[in-house]
């Protein structure tokens, strides 16, 4: 075949991609309705996940910082990363919704030199990641609670984030966090008000 399709076959994918391409821009219209019971809260749950660690307290305070201490100078830097991350998100997102392939599975396809590179992009960009986060953690339990030592409370951190990851059950953790990023949003959203009176 050399990658050309022929006949019944042919005619499937080409349809399969035609309606792809047509759905696009509303991804659910080739999906069936929600299972009855299942809420809304199931769809938007992981969302408010992401939301809660992408956007932490270091974001805000390394903005508090930079904006005080150099005013709007950095503020090309923002825009430069914002534009950075949706035109990646938005391009992903496109490419799964029209292939029905993973990112990995894209990886896999570009040939073994992608994997291998992504690869190993990923083990350290996680390394960072995860020194970073245990790291803040560790900070914001030690200032709570200074009679254990920082590097405690990062192990305490780390051990917990590689328990819950290594067992695979997310659903409480889930719950925990969807009831949690609501105060969270409310109390960053008035502290100011609270402060200034």
């Amino acid at each position: 075949m050399n990658g050309s399709f022929s006949g019944r076959q042919g005619e499937v994918y080409t349809i399969t991609i035609i309606s792809n391409i047509r759905n696009f821009w509303n991804p659910f219209a080739t999906r069936g309705k929600r299972k009855k019971g299942k809420s809304k809260w199931t769809m938007i749950g992981p969302g408010l996940i992401v939301a809660a660690n992408g956007v932490g307290a270091g974001d805000l305070v390394a903005a508090l910082v930079a904006g005080t201490n150099y005013g709007l100078v950095f503020m090309w830097a923002i825009i430069v990363g914002a534009l950075f991350k949706f035109v990646l998100n938005e391009g992903v997102g496109r490419w799964h919704l029209l292939s029905g392939k993973t990112i990995f599975e894209g990886w896999q396809s570009m040939g073994k030199w992608a994997s291998i590179y992504f690869g190993v992009y990923a083990i350290i960009w996680g390394f960072v990641y995860g020194a970073a986060g245990t790291s803040s953690c560790a900070l914001a339990m030690s200032a709570m609670i200074p009679s254990i030592p920082l590097w405690a409370w990062a192990v305490i951190h780390g051990v917990a984030g590689f328990a819950i990851t290594w067992s695979g059950r997310f659903q409480l953790f889930e719950r925990v966090m969807n009831v949690l990023v609501w105060p969270a949003y409310s109390l960053t959203a008035d502290l100011p008000v609270v402060l200034c009176r």
